[in-house]
């Protein structure tokens, strides 16, 4: 496979002069512009009313335009930290079409996202998946400003979902196999659900070992989160039902 062009794609509440400022990802890129083919394409201002959802944002580049790059979905307060990116990528799109830092080796029926399960009947509580099924490590930024690397489990490994704070896609695969992203999940859930929707598709989804620092560590109890998560299990139940 040809050596491709890295697209770095975000979606932020920041200005445009703001972004390279004010969020991880933008003050990272100084980091990155020594290599002329990463690219980065920032949806700013998107807040208020009319924000568009991830979902919306991401469908933006998949499409013929951008067959030729390996795009990355990543949130704007993830560090890269690797400046060989575009190295790391296309060795990683050797192995698999998707590509996440963290994810879930083997997932259940009961999952709603990478990390977390509902069981059974009971969506009332959200349980821990075993640590065992994890691959990937991700650094999150702590208040003293220090690096803390959460260390999940090996990769690359092969993977059935995926965190969405970083997912790289090989652009041309994605359309062969016609997979997008659903754009009902607007913040939430839309992550666990592509990841899902691309190993249906037989596309081959794992991690890959590449440094980022996530400024945050999700907030997996707000009501958009579970609403999100309750939406993606009646989505994926009817599917099974239909099977």
């Amino acid at each position: 496979m040809p050596v491709k062009p890295i697209r770095i794609v975000s979606a932020t509440r920041a200005s445009a002069d703001e972004a390279p400022v004010h969020t991880l990802l933008g003050r990272c890129l100084a980091s990155l512009q020594w290599d002329a083919e990463v690219r980065c394409s920032f949806a700013c201002d998107n807040d208020g009313e009319n924000a568009f959802g991830l979902g919306e944002v991401y469908n933006r580049f998949l499409t013929p335009k951008h067959a030729r790059e390996i795009v990355a979905f990543v949130h704007d307060d993830v560090a890269i930290d690797d400046y060989f990116i575009r190295q790391r990528l296309n060795e990683a799109m050797k192995q698999f079409d998707v590509v996440g830092v963290a994810g879930n080796m083997q997932a259940e029926s009961d999952d709603v996202s990478w990390a977390f399960e509902f069981r059974g009947r009971d969506e009332e509580r959200l349980y821990p998946i075993a640590h065992n099924r994890f691959s990937g490590a991700v650094a999150h930024l702590q208040e003293d400003a220090q690096r803390v690397v959460s260390h999940f489990g090996p990769t690359p490994m092969p993977c059935q979902r995926l965190d969405g704070c970083f997912i790289a896609v090989n652009v041309a695969r994605i359309l062969d196999a016609g997979v997008r992203f659903d754009e009902q999940f607007r913040f939430h859930a839309y992550d666990v659900d592509f990841s899902r929707a691309a190993v249906e598709a037989g596309l081959r989804v794992g991690t890959w070992p590449i440094a980022i620092t996530h400024g945050s560590e999700g907030n997996f109890h707000s009501d958009s989160w579970r609403e999100a998560a309750l939406r993606y299990r009646a989505k994926w139940s009817e599917r099974r039902g239909s099977d």
